[in-house]
């Protein structure tokens, strides 16, 4: 209200209205746009790094000729 007051200007719901649905339809360019991103990021992710079955063994580490005389 003070803003209207200081400005002299007229409440308009209309315009109102419109810059708020503008608002809108950029963030959900944003938003989308964010969404294709990290979709492309993950599937980067996991062409990169193999996946490992289930049934897989765990590696051992190979002792030195050292430790295994003690």
């Amino acid at each position: 209200m003070w803003a209207i007051w200081r400005d002299g200007t007229v409440y308009d719901t209309e315009h109102l209205a419109k810059h708020n649905v503008r608002g809108l339809r950029g963030a959900l360019q944003t938003l989308e746009q964010q969404s294709a991103a990290l979709a492309q990021a993950a599937k980067k992710t996991s062409a990169k790094r193999p996946r490992i079955p289930a049934t897989a063994t765990p590696r051992r580490t190979t002792k030195t000729p050292a430790a295994k005389a003690t």
